[in-house]
């Protein structure tokens, strides 16, 4: 809810970031409906919490050239699927989720922070038809 929300924010344990309004594939769709989801979704942030959001993560983790120069113009960094783990050489528009679980043992988990996900990014990008970053 909106309220917990503030809550987390009100912690400073967090940030809070973007992710569109309506959760479409930005690389199915045109550069006035990637400004429009966009807008929206950073008022309607805005208006329920007075943050102004500095980060972005792409819906399905799908990444397109008309996407990233609109993000670029609005946000500070922007998270794609998982992928390939995140070091100093890596674009703050570029940077790969790497999903943490409570069952992931000390093992996987340095796997994943070292390597991030290549095998899991490999199917995904192949079932899903997918050929971005």
């Amino acid at each position: 809810t909106w309220p917990q929300v503030n809550e987390m924010l009100e912690s400073g344990l967090m940030t809070l970031g973007a992710h569109t309004h309506t959760h479409p594939d930005l690389s199915t769709i045109d550069v006035v409906a990637i400004r429009e989801e966009i807008e929206r979704s950073n008022e309607l942030i805005a208006s329920r919490t007075g943050v102004e959001t500095r980060h972005f993560t792409y819906p399905w983790g799908y990444w397109s050239e008309a996407a990233d120069r609109v993000i670029r113009s609005v946000y500070a960094t922007a998270v794609l699927g998982s992928g390939r783990a995140i070091d100093g050489d890596t674009d703050l528009f570029l940077l790969n989720r790497v999903p943490v679980q409570l069952s992931d043992t000390s093992v996987f988990f340095r796997r994943k922070m070292t390597t991030g996900m290549r095998l899991e990014d490999i199917v995904r990008r192949r079932v899903a038809g997918y050929r971005g970053p």
